[in-house]
C-alpha cells in the first residue's frame, strides 16, 4: 500500500542519515587514532578487527599478582627509594652530634725561575730540594651547634615518616587496583559470553521476522526493528570484547 511505501521511504531516509552520521564519526575516530599513533594524516591506515578469545582464561588470584607487582611496579620502587633516602638523611643529621676526627696528608714541591738573572737550577734538582710533606690530625667537637642539629634531626625524622606513609599508601593503592583489575577481567569475560548468546538469539529473531515478512505475516517495520536490534547487539558485543581485551592488558601489566 501507499502507506507502507511512504513508511519505507521514511525509514530509508532515516537510515541514510544515520549511515552518513556514523561515517563521519568513523572518520573522526580514525583521525584521532592517527594522532595518538603519530601516524601521517595523509597516509592510509587500515584498522583490522583484532581476534578476541572470549574463553574464561584461568586468572591468578589478586594476592599472588600483588606480591609480584611489589617487586616490579615503578611507583612502589620510587616510594621505597624515597624511604631509603630519608633514612640515610636522618642518619646524616644524627651524625652532627658526634665529634669528627680528620686525618689528612700531602706532598708538595715547587719550581721557580728568576727572569732578571740568567740561569736557574734544573727542574729535577728544584723538584727534589723544594719537596715537602705534611700530615694533619684534627678533632672537631660540636658544642655550639646542638640546637641546629636537633632541629635538623626532627625535620629528617618527619620526612622519613612521610616517606613511609607514602610507601604504605602506594602499596594499599596497588592492592586495590589489582583487585579491581582481576574483578574487571572476570566480569568482562562473562559479559562477552552473555552478549554472544544475545547476538545468536537476535540473529535467529531477525531471520524468523524476515521469513514472516516474505510470507506476508509481518510488516517492514517489524523487519527493521529486528535488524536494528541485531546490529545494536553486535555493537554491544564488540564493545564488551574491546573492554575485556583492555582489562586483560591492564592485568598483564601488573603480572609481569
Amino acid at each position: 500500500s501507499e502507506a507502507d511505501v511512504a513508511q519505507m521511504r521514511a525509514t530509508l531516509a532515516a537510515d541514510d542519515y544515520e549511515l552518513t552520521h556514523m561515517q563521519s564519526q568513523t572518520t573522526k575516530a580514525l583521525l584521532a587514532l592517527k594522532q595518538q599513533m603519530n601516524f601521517p594524516i595523509a597516509d592510509t591506515l587500515v584498522v583490522e578487527k583484532p581476534a578476541v578469545d572470549a574463553s574464561l582464561l584461568p586468572t591468578d588470584n589478586a594476592y599472588n599478582i600483588y606480591n609480584v607487582a611489589l617487586t616490579t611496579n615503578p611507583r612502589i620502587a620510587q616510594a621505597a627509594g624515597n624511604v631509603a633516602a630519608a633514612r640515610y638523611a636522618l642518619r646524616a643529621a644524627r651524625g652532627a652530634f658526634l665529634p669528627k676526627l680528620s686525618l689528612s696528608g700531602g706532598v708538595s714541591t715547587s719550581f721557580y725561575r728568576n727572569m732578571d738573572v740568567g740561569g736557574h737550577a734544573p727542574f729535577g734538582q728544584q723538584f727534589k730540594n723544594n719537596a715537602g710533606e705534611y700530615v694533619t690530625l684534627s678533632l672537631s667537637i660540636p658544642i655550639f651547634n646542638r640546637l641546629g642539629s636537633v632541629s635538623s634531626v626532627r625535620s629528617r625524622r618527619i620526612a622519613l615518616d612521610r616517606a613511609r606513609e607514602s610507601l604504605n599508601y602506594e602499596r594499599s593503592e596497588l592492592q586495590r587496583i589489582i583487585a579491581e583489575a582481576v574483578a574487571d577481567v572476570e566480569n568482562s569475560t562473562k559479559e562477552v559470553q552473555k552478549m554472544k548468546d544475545q547476538v545468536e538469539a537476535d540473529s535467529l529473531a531477525a531471520y524468523l521476522t524476515t521469513r514472516k515478512f516474505e510470507e506476508g505475516m509481518a510488516s517492514s517495520i517489524d523487519v527493521r526493528t529486528a535488524a536494528v536490534t541485531l546490529l545494536q547487539s553486535r555493537v554491544r558485543l564488540l564493545q564488551s570484547q574491546l573492554t575485556m581485551m583492555y582489562n586483560r592488558q591492564v592485568l598483564a601489566y601488573y603480572e609481569k
